[in-house]
């Protein structure tokens, strides 16, 4: 566990320790039997991660449809308010339950929710937090390609 001050927030850090997870996983299946994924080819190279994927598998290649859609895009609500008023329990929701179906409700709440966002884009983080973030992963990121045979010195290099 590492502690990192950014500004004045302190986070702590447990996770991202790829290298024990995959160990964990070994257990249970051989090297041949794990596929290991990296984020930036996916966002980078959709098709050729879902080809990857598909040979893997042994399965036939995918038809190209809809892997370019983009989901779960950052974004925060415009209004509390509203926010609270969708998620929240209250008197609204509550007479709304007697007259409106549940089907016609989850339909006016994603387009309530989905009108009451706006996108967001998260700030960089120092450099000092990325050189104790680099050195406090940096012994794992290496056991993870020497063990795994992956690439990852753009890990190392950011």
């Amino acid at each position: 566990m590492v502690r990192i001050v950014r500004e004045d927030i302190i986070c702590t850090w447990i996770g991202g320790f790829y290298y024990k997870q995959l160990k964990k996983v070994n257990a249970y299946f051989k090297k041949e039997q794990i596929k290991i994924l990296l984020y930036d080819d996916l966002k980078n190279n959709k098709k050729n991660v879902i080809d990857e994927c598909f040979l893997f598998l042994g399965l036939e290649g995918c038809q190209d449809s809809g892997i370019v859609e983009v989901h779960n895009k950052s974004s925060v609500a415009r209004s509390d308010a509203i926010s609270r008023l969708m998620n929240e329990s209250n008197g609204l929701r509550r007479i709304a339950k007697l007259f409106i179906s549940p089907k016609y409700r989850r339909v006016i709440k994603y387009t309530i929710r989905n009108k009451n966002r706006k996108s967001y884009k998260y700030s960089e983080i120092s450099s000092v937090t990325k050189d104790k973030l680099m050195n406090y992963y940096y012994d794992d990121i290496c056991m993870l390609e020497k063990e795994y045979f992956i690439d990852l010195k753009h890990w190392k290099n950011r």
